[in-house]
């Protein structure tokens, strides 16, 4: 009901009446105390969904043309992990673009684990997205190779994707298939409390701008996905209440916007 509020389409959520909800607790610490999430997920509906609960009218031709996956969804559980197995065969099936986001959970699985489970959506995505650490725990990446060589060499585990690798407060770096190039956006400057969610925020805003413009999407997508970031740093909480103007404002700017009252 909280997303539908928003304006997010709910139709296609699958509703159990004898799961629940899964909850996190979040205790924001500033240095040298470091903010601290607790999860509660055991035998949520999320956990215990089953490929069953797939809305098979979603899948059907006009309704949709893109699957995003995170690796958080393949660790919660066998049955979350299985369902996401049958939504990747149907997706594909249907002729859909393939996105996934390794998303790495230390609390959910070890690297060792998250690389073997991740490893059929990696090998399917049309867009892979990984921050850098990830990479590093996940992958191997060496710590000492630049931004350049760091996404080349996730390019030779995914050649057939289009790699967006996120660089922390730094920026994020993206390698189009088949591009020998790649595209670097920093960070846009952002002070504000809400640092929790602000990778989800950047994919929303990098899959819009992504869908913009076929002929720039790789650096149209990682510059609204900075935009949308950077606004999300500035609201509190989890989810990003903002709109489409207040992103393509920023989009627009050379560098950041000056806060200020709007009236």
């Amino acid at each position: 009901n909280t997303l539908r509020g928003y304006g997010v389409d709910t139709q296609h959520v699958a509703w159990s009446d004898e799961d629940r909800l899964g909850l996190y607790f979040l205790e924001e610490g500033e240095a040298p105390r470091g903010t601290s999430v607790i999860y509660d997920r055991r035998d949520s509906a999320m956990s215990r969904m089953t490929p069953a609960d797939l809305p098979a009218p979603l899948f059907a031709p006009g309704q949709a043309d893109q699957l995003h996956l995170s690796g958080i969804t393949l660790a919660l559980s066998d049955g979350a992990a299985a369902t996401a197995h049958a939504a990747l065969t149907r997706a594909k099936d249907a002729g859909w673009r393939i996105s996934f986001d390794v998303n790495y959970r230390a609390k959910l699985w070890s690297p060792q684990a998250a690389r073997a489970g991740c490893a059929p959506f990696v090998a399917a995505a049309d867009i892979l997205l990984l921050p850098r650490r990830d990479a590093e725990l996940i992958y191997d990446l060496p710590a000492e190779l630049p931004a350049e060589d760091a996404v080349r060499f996730m390019r030779a585990i995914a050649p057939q994707a289009d790699i967006v690798m996120t660089l922390g407060s730094t920026g994020v770096i993206g390698l189009a298939r088949g591009a020998e190039t790649p595209i670097f956006q920093p960070a846009l400057p952002a002070a504000g409390p809400g640092r929790i969610g602000g990778g989800d925020a950047f994919a929303a805003g990098f899959f819009a701008g992504y869908r913009e413009d076929a002929a720039t999407r790789l650096a149209t997508g990682l510059r609204w996905g900075a935009a949308a970031a950077a606004v999300k740093f500035t609201i509190p909480g989890d989810i990003p209440v903002f709109t489409r103007d207040e992103v393509l404002a920023l989009v627009a700017s050379d560098s950041d916007l000056q806060g200020g009252v709007r009236r």
